[in-house]
C-alpha cells in the first residue's frame, strides 16, 4: 500500500516535503526577528506593534477576498492566459487595497484606542498594496513551488536583515512595519520578474464590467476563509472570558502547537488544489480518483503524525513550556484528533472550490462555525480548557460530514461527465461564459 501511495503521489508529497521545510525555516526567521523587536523595543514597544499588525491582519483578509483562490483555478484550468490573468488580478486587487486602505485609515482616525497607533496603523498598511501585487498565487496554479518557497523564505530572511540594520542604526518603531513592507514588495517584484521570463507577453487586464463578476465569485472564499479564521480563534478569545489567565496560558501553549500543525497541513493543499482544478476539467471519474488516492496518502502520514504527538504531548509541553504547562497535556491530544479530522475535510472544502462550488463551501463553514463556538460556550463552563478542545473536535467532525456529503454529488456528477463549474479561465473569451 505505501509503495502505491509513493508512486501515485511522489510528485506531491515531494513538493510537500520541500515546501513543509520551507515554512519551517521560514517561521525560525520570523521567530528570530520578533526577538529582535522584543530586545529592541521592549515589551510595551512589541505590544503596540502586535495591536497594529492584528488590526492591518483582518483588512487584509477583507482586501485579498479570495481572489488568490479564484486566480489559481483561473490560470490552472488555462495556463496560455497567464499574462490576462496576472494584469486583470493585480489592477483588481489594487482597487479594492486602495477602497479598503481607505476605510481603515478613517476607522482609525474615529476610533480613540486606533488613534493611538495611526502611524504604525498606517505604515503596516502598506501590505495590503504589497499583497495586492504578489503574484504568489501564479506559481502555486503552475505547480511551480520551488518559486514559492524561496518566496516565503525570501520574504521573512529579508524582514530580519531590514531589522538588524534598523537596530544597528538605532531607529524608532516605525521601522518595523516599514521593514515588512519592503521585504514583501522586494518579493513581489522579484516574483514578477521571474514570470516575465515564462510568459512571452502581458496581456490587457479583463474589462471593468467583467472584475464585478470575479469579485461576486470570489466573496464566497474570502468569507469562508474569514469565518474559518474565526472558528479556530475562538478558543482563546471564550477562555479568556471564562477561564483563569494562568489556565488560558496553559491552553495556548498547546493551541500554538496545534496551529502549527494546521498550517503544516494547509501546504500539502496549496499543492492539491491546481491537480484538482485540472482533474475537475477533464471528463470522467479523474476528479474521485485524485481525491480518493489523495485521501489515502494524507490520512497515513496524518495517522503517523498524530501518534508520535500521542506519546509525545506531555514531553512536549514540558520542553517547550514550563512544567506546569503540562495540564493542558489532555487537551492537545484532542486537539491533534481535530487536526487529523481537518486533513480530511480539506479534501472536501477544496474539492468543492476546484469544482466552482464556492457559495456551498461558505454555507458549510458557516453552519459549523457557529457550532465551534455554541459548543465551547457550553462546554467551557463544565470541561474547562478541555471543553475548548473537545468543541473544536465536534465542529471540524461536523464540517468534515457535510463537506463529504455535499462533495459525494459533485464527485458523482464528476464520474459521468466533465466539470460544468464556472470556468474563470473563460473570462480571457466573454463576460457571458464567466457567468455560467
Amino acid at each position: 500500500m505505501l509503495a502505491d501511495l509513493k508512486k501515485e503521489h511522489g510528485p506531491v508529497i515531494g513538493r510537500y516535503a520541500m515546501l513543509g521545510t520551507a515554512e519551517v525555516l521560514a517561521r525560525v526567521i520570523g521567530f528570530a526577528a520578533t526577538l529582535v523587536v522584543v530586545f529592541r523595543f521592549g515589551d510595551a514597544g512589541f505590544g503596540r506593534v502586535t495591536f497594529a499588525a492584528s488590526v492591518v491582519m483582518y483588512a487584509l483578509f477583507l482586501s485579498v477576498f479570495g481572489t488568490d483562490i479564484y486566480a489559481v483555478r483561473w490560470i490552472a484550468r488555462e495556463p496560455g492566459h497567464v499574462g490576462r490573468a496576472v494584469s486583470t488580478m493585480m489592477a483588481l486587487r489594487l482597487v479594492v487595497a486602495a477602497i479598503v486602505m481607505a476605510l481603515l485609515l478613517l476607522v482609525a482616525m474615529l476610533s480613540s484606542r486606533l488613534r493611538q497607533d495611526l502611524g504604525l496603523i498606517a505604515v503596516f498598511g502598506g501590505t495590503l498594496v504589497s499583497g495586492a501585487v504578489t503574484i504568489n498565487w501564479v506559481p502555486q496554479a503552475l505547480q511551480r513551488f520551488s518559486a514559492l518557497a524561496v518566496a516565503s523564505l525570501g520574504t521573512q530572511a529579508l524582514y530580519l536583515l531590514l531589522l538588524l540594520a534598523a537596530v544597528w542604526l538605532r531607529t524608532d518603531l516605525w521601522v518595523v512595519p516599514t521593514a515588512q513592507v519592503l521585504a514583501e514588495t522586494a518579493v513581489a517584484i522579484g516574483l514578477l520578474v521571474w514570470l516575465r521570463a515564462r510568459v512571452t507577453r502581458w496581456a490587457r487586464p479583463a474589462p471593468l464590467r467583467e472584475w464585478w463578476t470575479i469579485l461576486v465569485d470570489s466573496a464566497p472564499i474570502g468569507g469562508a476563509r474569514f469565518l474559518r479564521m474565526f472558528a479556530l480563534g475562538s478558543d482563546l478569545v471564550l477562555l479568556g472570558f471564562l477561564v483563569s489567565n494562568q489556565d488560558l496560558g496553559w491552553y495556548g501553549g498547546a493551541y500554538k502547537l496545534f496551529m502549527l500543525c494546521v498550517s503544516l497541513g494547509a501546504l500539502y493543499f496549496v499543492i492539491l488544489l491546481p491537480r484538482l482544478v485540472q482533474a475537475a476539467a477533464r471528463p470522467g471519474p479523474g476528479l474521485r480518483d485524485e481525491v480518493a488516492s489523495s485521501q489515502k496518502c494524507v490520512l497515513v502520514g496524518s495517522l503517523a503524525l498524530a501518534a508520535a504527538l500521542m506519546l509525545l504531548s506531555r514531553p512536549l509541553l514540558e520542553t517547550l513550556f514550563p512544567a506546569p504547562f503540562s495540564a493542558a497535556t489532555n487537551s492537545l491530544r484532542v486537539l491533534i484528533v481535530a487536526f487529523v479530522i481537518g486533513q480530511i475535510h480539506g479534501h472536501y472544502r477544496n474539492t468543492l472550490l476546484a469544482v466552482g462550488r464556492q457559495r456551498t463551501d461558505l454555507l458549510l463553514v458557516a453552519i459549523t462555525s457557529t457550532a465551534h463556538v455554541g459548543l465551547k460556550l457550553a462546554l467551557i463552563p463544565w470541561l474547562g480548557i478541555l471543553g475548548a478542545a473537545v468543541g473544536t473536535l465536534i465542529g471540524e467532525t461536523l464540517l468534515a460530514i457535510l463537506g463529504w456529503a455535499a462533495t459525494r454529488r459533485e464527485l458523482a456528477a464528476g464520474a459521468s461527465q466533465t466539470s460544468t463549474s464556472p470556468a474563470p479561465a473563460q473570462l480571457t473569451s466573454v463576460t457571458s461564459a464567466a457567468r455560467l
